[in-house]
């Protein structure tokens, strides 16, 4: 039996005889050893390869930016790459021959041609498929807008308004999610959060309450979920993702001993308890994807 070992100098072939001996042995111990620094070495590049696939890593491993250099750190491991530091998709398959998903048309298949490297870091920093298209091996991952932060929200009152009360809160708002893009799936954004609770109690002592301003209550006290965060959009055949669920109303009671409450401006009434649920975010779109995502559901009152 012949036992090719690559890596040592000139590739050199040494036959082995099926029962192995001493001789051969202390060989392949030797072609091993030499191996692991080289090995070692490519696995923290990102870009040690097995059969057309990277070589396992972990989120915690570092490897580094093919262009700049930078040691990036993996916080997630997909299907052909990795997400770093930065919201980075970093393609570890880029071996010459190996076979990836389409990245325009995830049900299609291509193969690397070619591959470019970087001349100040040695880091391959592009492939080429067999079509000529190119891609580059680190594609940025951006984030779907927020929904508006929790807290308290205030409505302006105006000359000729006097003693009107606002007890207005509404609950966290929900995350945007990650697009997607290539082999990374977008991500759904984040519910909102449950109104808070209200329970206000408003004694005679406080006065007479008159508003003139349109859509200005005498007093109103409402209790409102937070809205849900958008999907991220989906990128050369990554799907868009789903809007967040709109967080429920919180509990609202309101006791007024007021003796008198006059308003007359539009759309203002006297006393206003309300408490109902956020909007759902919206979904994220595909581009060059299979489809986009679906809004978010909203909620109930309390």
């Amino acid at each position: 039996m012949t036992t090719r070992i690559p890596g040592l100098p000139g590739d050199e072939t040494r036959a082995c005889s099926e029962t192995g001996n001493l001789k051969s042995g202390l060989l392949r111990e030797t072609a091993l050893k030499r191996l692991q620094p080289i090995a070692a070495a490519a696995l923290l590049s990102g870009s040690l390869m097995l059969s057309g696939a990277a070589m396992a890593l972990s989120p915690g491993d570092t490897i580094v930016h093919p262009t700049t250099g930078a040691t990036l750190t993996v916080l997630e491991v997909v299907s052909n790459g990795v997400i770093v530091t930065g919201d980075l998709f970093v393609l570890t398959t880029t071996t010459v021959g190996a076979i990836i998903p389409d990245p325009d048309d995830p049900n299609l298949t291509v193969e690397i041609a070619s591959v470019t490297t970087n001349g100040t870091t040695g880091e391959i920093e592009s492939v080429t498929f067999t079509d000529t298209r190119t891609l580059d091996v680190v594609t940025p991952l951006s984030t779907a807008p927020s929904a508006p932060p929790g807290g308290t929200i205030t409505l302006a009152a105006g000359a000729g308004d006097v003693n009107n009360l606002t007890f207005i809160e509404r609950g966290s708002g929900g995350g945007g999610g990650r697009d997607g893009a290539l082999f990374v799936s977008a991500r759904s954004g984040g519910d909102g959060g449950t109104g808070p609770t209200i329970n206000e109690t408003i004694l005679a002592s406080h006065g007479a309450i008159t508003t003139v301003s349109a859509d200005l209550p005498g007093i109103i006290a409402a209790s409102i979920g937070g809205n849900g965060g958008n999907g991220g959009d989906g990128y050369l055949g990554a799907n868009g993702a789903d809007g967040g669920r709109g967080g429920a109303g919180g509990t609202v009671t309101l006791t007024s001993w007021v003796p008198t409450i006059s308003t007359s401006g539009d759309r203002s009434h006297g006393v206003v308890g309300q408490s109902r649920s956020g909007v759902g975010g919206e979904g994220g779109n595909g581009f060059l994807s299979p489809s986009g995502g679906d809004g978010g559901a909203g909620n109930d009152g309390g």
